[in-house]
Parts: structure tokens; C-alpha cells; sequence
């Protein structure tokens, strides 16, 4: 996974022993939390003021703010329609990625869903086979020390809540260094919820867009119109593995300044002349400073494969 362009979260730091972590949805306020988790009594909600002090004025809560619930909280968030059989997959097609540990973290996926009630279960058990194969273990030696089950980086996944110990990125020509014991991307208990917030936020970004740094607004989904379907489900897989940055600038070289008629994955990796040199992906992923020959393909064949793979029978 690529990301040059983050955007989401609350960049708290990781939650406290006995805390968990809530991501703030389109609507949320400081009171409507409280009564969500059960946390009525003065006890309950200075706990809750004292693990989260920037929400302390009370009001709305920016969508995608990372929230630390106290462990006196009780969810009221109803996730009774995602029964077991909904995360159960009998996926008979790896799609070039091995599925045979696809039913061993279902719990975690299920809790990951308790912290992104909209997220598709499937979709994200699919991410977790397209970076990894379910494998815990797996690290990078790449210099952007991505680790564990969803191949997190330490940026994102301390955003996202988690712990990385000691682990480190690339320092010169030192690689970078993984604290196995202490470092939360290695347990998928921690990890896969914490890919769902990941996942959540790069959503967020691609519906309202971002800024770079040279001023440029990139914008996204509120301008062009929500992607339907499972169309929203590439679009989320493909920043997930290219960044949201990357996204973003292959929409306004589709789409510029008009909406179209609808928004679709096609329109970004297919090029009107014929020449995928010139579609928008690629010449996104060139802005993005990272290698068309090489992330293109990677980057178009993640969202296809990851889609495809959640929706076999």
C-alpha cells in the first residue's frame, strides 16, 4: 500500500489501556456519542471528555475524527444484520492471492464492522487476501515499512489508534525496523478494525477531496457525484493500495470540472486514444511521483481483483 497524500483522522495518539476506538460519522455530535455508547452518568462523560479533550466545547464532530470510547462505554450501535453467514466466504478464486486463511479472522472483521457499521465485510476480508493472504507475519522492505495482515503504515496506523512500539521507517540506508512485540500491526485483532478506519478515512477524503501542498484543490465525490455500487468499492480498494492523492488527480484528468453522467473505475484506467500512457491513472500515478509502468497496473488490478473476489459465489 502507497499513500503520498494522508487525510482523515484526528492524529490523537494511541488509545490508553481500557479504551477503545470509535470513527465519527456525517452527523455525529458530542452528545449523540454519549447516548450512543451509554455514557449518561457525570463519571461516564468525564471519562469520555478526558480521554478525547478536542471535543471538550461539545457540537458537531468532524466525520472521520478518531474517538477514544472508555471501557464503561456500552455500544448501542446495532450490528445485528451482519450475521456470521454474511462474513462466512466459501471464495474458491484467489485472484493471484492466497485464500486459504479466508474464515480464520472473521471475529476481527466483525469487529471491525462494529467500528464502521457501513463497511462491507467482504469487501475489506478481500483487502485483507489482496495485501497479504491473511498471512499476520508479513512485513515490507521497502522504505515505506508498511506491516502486518493489512499492510498498514506507522503514519496511518497510529491514526488509525494503534500502537507501533519501536518500528520504524527508513533512516538513509537503513531499513526500516519492525517491534514485533510491541508493534499493534502484527496482532490482526488490532490490526483489521484499524484497516476499516484506514479505509473509512481514505472514503472520506475521496467524497469531500483534499488539498496538496502547492494550494491545488483536488476535488472529489461532492463535485463529481457518489460513485454506485460496488463502483464505490474500487474507488475505495484503489486509494487504499495508491493513495487518495492518487485517486483524486486520475478524477479531475477524467472528469476536470464537470460532473459527469456517473462515475465509474473505467473512466480512470481506460484512455480515449488507446494509449494507457495517456489515461487518467497513469498520468496521476506519474504526478504522484511513483512509476506508471509499475503502479498502474498494480493499482487497477487491486481494485478489479478486490471487488471480484468479494462478489464470487
Amino acid at each position: 500500500m502507497l499513500n503520498p497524500i494522508q487525510a482523515g483522522g484526528s492524529g490523537a495518539p494511541p488509545p490508553e489501556a481500557g479504551t477503545s476506538v470509535h470513527i465519527a460519522r456525517l452527523g455525529d455530535t458530542v452528545e449523540s456519542l454519549l447516548e450512543r455508547f451509554g455514557l449518561t452518568d457525570e463519571s461516564s462523560r468525564r471519562a469520555f471528555l478526558d480521554a478525547n479533550p478536542r471535543l471538550a466545547g461539545g457540537g458537531l464532530v468532524p466525520p472521520g475524527f478518531v474517538i477514544r470510547i472508555p471501557a464503561t462505554a456500552q455500544p448501542g450501535i446495532d450490528n445485528s444484520a451482519i450475521s456470521t453467514a454474511s462474513i462466512e466466504t466459501t471464495w474458491t478464486k484467489g485472484f493471484g492471492r492466497a485464500i486459504a486463511g479466508q474464515n480464520v479472522y472473521n471475529e476481527e472483521v466483525r469487529a471491525a464492522v462494529r467500528r464502521w457499521p457501513d463497511a462491507d465485510p467482504l469487501i475489506l476480508k478481500s483487502i485483507l487476501a489482496q495485501e497479504t493472504g491473511f498471512d499476520r507475519r508479513v512485513f515490507a522492505a521497502n522504505p515505506y515499512g508498511y506491516a502486518g495482515i493489512a499492510q498498514l503504515g506507522l503514519a496511518e496506523a497510529r491514526e488509525a489508534g494503534l500502537r507501533t512500539g519501536a518500528s520504524r521507517n527508513r533512516r538513509g540506508s537503513n531499513p526500516p525496523a519492525y517491534d514485533r512485540t510491541r508493534d499493534e500491526r502484527f496482532d490482526p485483532a488490532k490490526a483489521i478494525p484499524a484497516a476499516a478506519v484506514v479505509l473509512r478515512n481514505k472514503e472520506l477524503a475521496l467524497q469531500s477531496g483534499v488539498t496538496l501542498r502547492s494550494g491545488l484543490k483536488l476535488p472529489g465525490y461532492e463535485l463529481y457525484g457518489q460513485p454506485g455500487g460496488d463502483e464505490r468499492w474500487r474507488f475505495a480498494a484503489a486509494a487504499y493500495n495508491g493513495g487518495q492523492g492518487t485517486i483524486l488527480r486520475a478524477m479531475r484528468h477524467a472528469y476536470g470540472d464537470s460532473p459527469p453522467a456517473a462515475v465509474r473505475w473505467a473512466d480512470l484506467v481506460k484512455s480515449p486514444t488507446g494509449d494507457v500512457r495517456q489515461s487518467p491513472l497513469w498520468l496521476a500515478i506519474a504526478e504522484a511521483g511513483m512509476n506508471p509502468r509499475v503502479k498502474f497496473a498494480e493499482i487497477s488490478q487491486y481494485a478489479e481483483n478486490v471487488v471480484a473476489r468479494a462478489r464470487q459465489p
